[in-house]
């Protein structure tokens, strides 16, 4: 390989790698939280403007659950994001952290995505719907930057050390 094409120091590789794992997991993460939020503040639009028997959807309490689940999940997952990134700022390493981050992320995601196919109905599954976009782009997202079963991993190595 060319000279001009190395990285770092020849043989480090796989240490470069493992010190930016990080920061994309922490990255990767608060992109899942921006979804969820996009999935959050549609269905909220949605049930204040879909009306049934009536009224708006947002009126019935099995509505309002979900979107205060939904409001809930997210909430915690951006106080994990914030506390990661807090951290790598200041340059401590976090990996079981930012594991947990990415793990509760992802999967907040996914059932974020799933409420709002709930709340949309019908609706939200016709092929090109943004939340239909999105609901199949919320599992993909569970395995990018390390599967969920890569995380717990992580996470459980991190607890069995200490």
């Amino acid at each position: 390989m060319p000279a001009a094409n190395i990285i770092g120091e020849p043989g480090k590789g796989l240490l470069l790698g493992l010190k930016r794992i990080n920061t994309n997991r922490a990255s990767h993460a608060a992109g899942f939280i921006g979804m969820a939020q996009h999935l959050l503040d549609l269905s909220v639009e949605h049930a204040k403007t879909r009306v049934q028997y009536g009224r708006p959807i947002g009126d019935f309490q099995a509505i309002q659950h979900m979107l205060a689940d939904m409001a809930t999940e997210i909430y915690a997952a951006k106080c994990m994001v914030y506390d990661v990134v807090d951290k790598i700022d200041q340059g401590k390493e976090d990996r079981a952290g930012t594991s947990m981050a990415k793990l509760f992320a992802s999967e907040v995601n996914s059932r974020v995505a799933d409420k709002a196919i709930q709340i949309f109905g019908s609706k939200g599954l016709v092929k090109g719907h943004p939340v239909e976009k999105m609901y199949r782009s919320a599992r993909m997202y569970r395995i990018l930057s390390g599967t969920s079963e890569i995380q717990k991993n992580t996470i459980a190595k991190a607890l069995l050390k200490g």
